[in-house]
């Protein structure tokens, strides 16, 4: 009795992922006038130099700090984009740096921290909206927020953390 070869599920012509990590650094807004041209204009810097280099794919850091370079409904803007986290930038850098990749040929993969809310310095400060800051002035929900180093991170210990985190 003959058996067919099922075909597999990934192509094996595929060509193999070569991606450069693109921190929250490397997109910071501070020391730029903050608009949209300038972010569109390093954003594309950083995938003509990706290609440049022949890498397919970016992995780029969309959720530093407990805040969002995406419009959120749990987590506030990044300060990396206007110098304070909860500002609106007035645009969706998401969105720009989806679009712009693939229109590039290059593929594009979302990297959060998802415990990290703030580091010794950085961000200076949390906005209101943050759920670090929030759960910090609530005696039952404490524990929800770990400092280690002189920073905050989330507790997974916790439901309602990893539910916030899943979010």
């Amino acid at each position: 009795e003959l058996i067919e070869k099922e075909e597999p599920l990934v192509s094996s012509e595929k060509e193999e992922m070569r991606a450069v990590w693109v921190p929250y650094m490397s997109l910071d807004m501070s020391q730029t006038d903050g608009s949209y041209l300038t972010f569109q204009k390093k954003f594309d810097e950083i995938i003509a130099l990706a290609k440049e280099k022949g890498m397919n794919a970016l992995i780029v850091h969309v959720r530093p700090f407990s805040d969002a370079l995406y419009p959120s409904d749990y987590f506030p803007w990044s300060h990396i984009l206007t110098g304070s986290q909860g500002i609106h930038p007035g645009y969706d850098p998401l969105a720009y740096m989806v679009e712009a990749t693939h229109e590039a040929g290059v593929e594009f993969h979302a990297w959060v921290n998802p415990l990290r809310i703030q580091t010794k310095e950085t961000p200076a400060q949390l906005s209101p909206q943050n759920f670090g800051l929030k759960w910090q002035a609530i005696p039952e929900k404490l524990d929800y927020v770990l400092k280690y180093q002189g920073g905050l991170y989330y507790n997974p210990a916790y439901p309602e953390v990893r539910t916030l985190i899943a979010d």
